[in-house]
């Protein structure tokens, strides 16, 4: 799951734990960042966000829906001539950034995750030191300039992948193949979005 899908996840369990929902998105936003984070630093609200987002991990990553799908995802970017590293990374991350576009669709969700980073504490004390100005910037675009609602276009995730994981030597595709990816969850898209319902129900359910 990624950080919209946590989030509603938490406010499912606890619709008034807003510092719960932050905190379910966290773990995300700091991978995104390049951080750890300090967990002794959080509030009791962000901290229980965090242990229920592991718990979500572990309920989404056995639902047969995602591996299914995610397989699928897989195969199609090896039949575009992927390597194997890229297919791992977009087969899992892929699927978990169109679930999330899916769920942006449905109503109140976008509000809900406006909400959620509106709300949200100041958790920079939490983070490393030298990477305090790049979570405050990625907080700040989150916040202010709502890139997350492009997820709701398959090419707008190919992008997002494609620029996460040019660190990343073993996982990163290149931009000659970006209509590969685009096609490939483009096509995915209609199964993810017809699962998208039955998955958050299945996870809530899994760690109430």
């Amino acid at each position: 799951m990624n950080f919209v899908a946590h989030s509603h996840v938490a406010l499912r369990c606890d619709g008034d734990g807003w510092e719960q929902a932050f905190g379910a998105a966290l773990p995300d936003l700091a991978s995104m960042a390049g951080t750890r984070i300090d967990r002794s630093q959080l509030s009791p609200g962000v901290e229980a966000g965090v242990v229920l987002h592991h718990r979500a991990d572990k309920a989404f990553h056995a639902l047969e829906t995602f591996r299914t799908g995610s397989g699928k995802i897989r195969d199609g970017l090896l039949a575009a001539g992927l390597s194997t590293g890229p297919v791992r990374a977009v087969g899992h991350a892929g699927y978990e950034l169109v679930l999330d576009g899916c769920l942006l669709t449905r109503a109140g969700v976008q509000a809900e995750f406006v909400q959620v980073l509106a709300r949200a504490p100041d958790v920079t004390a939490a983070v490393s030191s030298d990477a305090a100005s790049r979570w405050q910037q990625l907080f700040a675009t989150m916040r202010d300039e709502r890139w997350w609602l492009g997820y709701e276009e398959p090419q707008m995730v190919a992008r997002a992948l494609h620029r996460r994981l040019q660190s990343r030597p073993l996982l990163r595709f290149s931009e000659a193949e970006l209509p590969a990816v685009t096609s490939v969850l483009t096509a995915a898209l209609p199964a993810v979005d017809a699962a998208t319902d039955d998955i958050i129900r299945a996870v809530t359910e899994g760690i109430r």
